[in-house]
């Protein structure tokens, strides 16, 4: 292939401004569909047809109160739902007075009132069994959680034994503030918000007998933050619980969930598109610190690749959320820095058109082992995730450019699995800005030229 276009600059001094190129989120496109569970808070009681609750709780002025009376145990440690949900989106509100102890709502628990609010991150007593996903939104400091949340799988057996993790509080959340929380739970995929925030999606899997016996869990940047083996319940209840606390709940909604297609839309039209250049190794575009190969298969077998590039522009009739890759048919990764400096030709009607974009697509691929295969992806405005992979949109309909390529990287050790990272865990410099001369109204523009 040939070199990329050659650039001139007009601007006495540019700068390149180096972005990490981190992962994405690994939380689910859904939304919620018909309602499962709305509570009823309005009168003295909760209706047994919907929570069964520790004696003691109290409601007022549309809240459920746990906790509030003189004796944490006299005014109901634990509430649960009747029902167990699977497939669902809850959705809640919830703060607490920051007292003692550590506070917090269950997933997937069992039909029983156990003891999730004991025997975690150093509270007495470690010898308390409970079974579900336990999320302590507060810990004080007879607790180790200091400014973290903790995370723990209850497995039925010590609290204290059970697999856990913490992570940092969302910016700005505080846990005596009336917060909005939402859970969307899709079996093997379960992700927490706190206030709009993604605090942290779980990945279970080696589904058994009812129960799941692995997860990993990733922050929201897409950072592995727990990889271990649990006992997790295929379906289970929700549950609110408080140790020596005062919380209130409210807006207590649990709702079907629906996952969002990423299938095309067939109302997406190619307007047009140009693939520049293929490359690996690649670092700055404006000092040619890349290597530029054929487009074809990439072999990487010997270690020296950490990357390979795509670098073009294409056209919808519609606008482009943002550009991204997939290795081996798992969850897209994207990433705003892969949107590129755009030239006004690429706009014009005979190229991409209003909506035309340059992108710059750097997928890394130093933790990739033995085989694999790699492609470019586009998210479009109205959510549709559309594949580089020479298919057309709809029948009849132009061919889209084919991106895909095979790539191999060193072979994996015999004692373990292939690992392929989806999480984009290494840093690459991205060229933020770049000026184009004019001469005139003329651009210096690349011709079309097919992938």
């Amino acid at each position: 292939m040939k070199k990329i276009m050659a650039i001139v600059v007009i601007i006495a001094m540019m700068a390149a401004l180096f972005v990490p190129a981190f992962a994405d989120s690994h939380a689910a496109n859904v939304e919620a569909g018909e309602k499962l569970l709305e509570a009823d808070f309005s009168g003295e009681a909760v209706d047994p047809n919907q929570i069964k609750a520790w004696d003691g709780y109290a409601i007022q002025d549309g809240a459920l109160h746990l906790g509030h009376g003189g004796s944490w145990i006299d005014s109901s440690p634990i509430v649960r739902t009747v029902e167990s949900f699977a497939n669902y989106i809850a959705s809640f509100k919830m703060f607490g007075d920051k007292r003692d102890c550590y506070y917090g709502f269950g997933l997937r628990a069992d039909d029983g009132l156990n003891l999730m609010n004991g025997g975690r991150f150093g509270v007495p007593s470690p010898t308390e069994q409970s079974v579900g996903i336990a999320v302590d939104i507060f810990g004080a400091g007879n607790s180790t959680l200091g400014d973290n949340i903790g995370i723990t799988f209850c497995d039925n057996g010590e609290n204290g034994n059970a697999p856990a993790f913490t992570l940092p509080r969302p910016e700005g959340f505080d846990p005596g503030a009336n917060t909005e929380f939402t859970v969307a739970d899709s079996g093997d995929k379960i992700t927490i918000c706190i206030g709009g925030k993604e605090l942290v999606t779980i990945e279970l899997s080696g589904l058994e007998d009812g129960e799941y016996t692995a997860a990993k869990a990733y922050d929201a940047a897409g950072n592995e933050v727990f990889n271990g083996s649990v006992t997790v319940l295929e379906e289970g209840t929700i549950q609110f619980y408080q140790r020596n606390n005062h919380i209130v709940v409210s807006d207590f909604t649990v709702s079907e969930l629906k996952e969002v297609s990423e299938t095309p839309s067939t109302d997406a039209e190619l307007r047009g598109y140009s693939f520049d250049a293929f490359v690996t190794n690649y670092v700055d575009i404006t000092t040619g610190e890349y290597k530029v190969v054929d487009f074809g298969p990439v072999d990487g077998s010997d270690g020296s690749i950490s990357n390979i590039a795509y670098y073009g522009w294409i056209g919808f009739n519609e606008a482009i959320d943002s550009f991204g890759y997939q290795i081996n048919g798992d969850a897209p990764v994207f990433d705003g820095a892969f949107a590129f400096t755009t030239e006004d030709a690429i706009k014009e009607d005979a190229n991409g058109g209003q909506y035309g974009q340059r992108f710059l697509i750097v997928v890394p691929t130093s933790e990739l082992k033995g085989a694999n295969t790699i492609k470019a992806v586009v998210k479009l405005a109205g959510g549709a995730v559309v594949s580089l992979d020479g298919k057309a949109l709809a029948e009849g309909a132009r061919a889209l450019p084919n991106t895909v390529v095979e790539y191999t990287g060193p072979a994996a050790p015999d004692t373990q699995p292939e690992t392929v990272p989806q999480t984009g865990d290494a840093t690459v410099a991205m060229f933020a800005v770049i000026a184009v001369l004019a001469m005139g109204a003329a651009v210096v523009f690349m011709k079309k030229r097919a992938f």
